[in-house]
């Protein structure tokens, strides 16, 4: 070794001594480490990733799915306008899952593409006629729709509900929808079965005036298509709740299936301080196709302005029961059971 780390005058080979020094030092500290650090992977299964130290002592990170987030498109396939604009939120049931932070994506660029617009994400349909395939994916999760453009589809509107109930002298825009899936309602004009006792503006606002009742507001569009709803203008409004799982909750519309008996708590507001002592419903019903339904006072609630009943449903088909209520002063309120 004398000949490889010195000269023959005695002196050190510098060079040769820093790189045999550097070599060893190099593997005593790949030992050490190794034996300082390991990945324990006991614990890793489909849904965790775990990385810790050896001696317990080193922080744990831990990547976890999230086995209780769903979400789901609407229908399995829509059709809609071309040149259009779809709110993929108005066409998705999300549960604990925010939508951007689903990665959404078209099989078909060229007849739709997928953007972000403020909050949520849209799709923007083309102006040729076709199908496309959007595809949602989150984690481990993945869902699709069918897109169907029709360049020559027809356009349509409903709205929201059936029934709408405005306090005397408040105003309320109802929700009206455009269909197809794309097209919108800005072409729409709206007008009022009594412009004496309902004012409407260019947007759809209703507005109650002088006296309670009921009046149709309707919504027609440049091509001719129309659609109505009810407004129900109230002194005291009606609040219908149905029990549910031991608690009473709040329904202008209740979905049946089978034959049983429903407890109802009816509240109404008493704006004139009446005091009134009850809520009609005798002879108030009408039963349309396999739904009937019958009601039965049970007593009062917790004050003079809380009733509650039992109604009683038969279902054999199809159809649905109107149940209405009402109280002195011409206020009312529909109920309605479909199967």
């Amino acid at each position: 070794m004398k000949g490889v780390f010195k000269n023959s005058d005695g002196t050190v080979k510098l060079g040769m001594t820093l790189a045999f020094t550097s070599v060893i030092t190099f593997v005593l500290f790949f030992f050490f480490l190794r034996g300082f650090l390991t990945f324990d992977t006991s614990s890793n299964n489909n849904n965790n990733i775990v990385i810790q130290g050896k001696n317990n002592k080193a922080s744990t990170t831990t990547i976890s799915l999230c086995n209780d987030c769903s979400f789901s498109f609407i229908n399995s396939s829509i059709t809609a306008v071309t040149n259009g604009t779809i709110d993929i939120k108005d066409i998705m049931n999300l549960n604990k899952v925010n939508i951007q932070s689903i990665s959404f994506s078209i099989d078909n660029t060229s007849l739709a593409q997928v953007s972000q617009s403020g909050s949520t994400e849209i799709v923007n349909t083309g102006n040729q006629s076709g199908t496309v395939t959007l595809t949602a994916s989150f984690q481990d999760k993945s869902e699709s729709l069918q897109i169907n453009i029709d360049a020559n589809a027809s356009v349509y509107y409903a709205y929201e509900k059936e029934y709408y109930y405005l306090d005397l002298s408040k105003n309320e825009t109802p929700i009206l929808y455009s269909y197809p899936y794309g097209s919108n309602t800005s072409d729409v004009t709206y007008s009022v079965s009594d412009k004496k006792y309902l004012g409407v503006d260019k947007k759809g606002k209703v507005t109650a005036r002088k006296q309670i009742g009921t009046y149709q507001l309707v919504a027609t569009g440049s091509n001719g298509a129309s659609t109505s709803t009810n407004i129900i203008v109230v002194n005291n409004k009606i609040t219908t709740k149905i029990l549910e799982d031991d608690t009473y909750k709040e329904y202008d519309e209740y979905h049946i299936s089978e034959s049983k008996d429903l407890s109802l708590n009816i509240t109404f507001e008493d704006n004139n301080h009446d005091e009134y002592t009850g809520v009609n419903v005798a002879n108030d019903i009408q039963n349309n196709g396999g739904v009937s339904a019958s009601v039965e006072y049970v007593g009062n609630g917790k004050s003079y302005k809380s009733y509650d009943f039992t109604i009683h449903v038969s279902v054999s088909g199809s159809g649905y029961s109107l149940i209405k209520f009402s109280l002195p002063d011409g206020s009312i309120k529909y109920l309605k059971l479909i199967n």
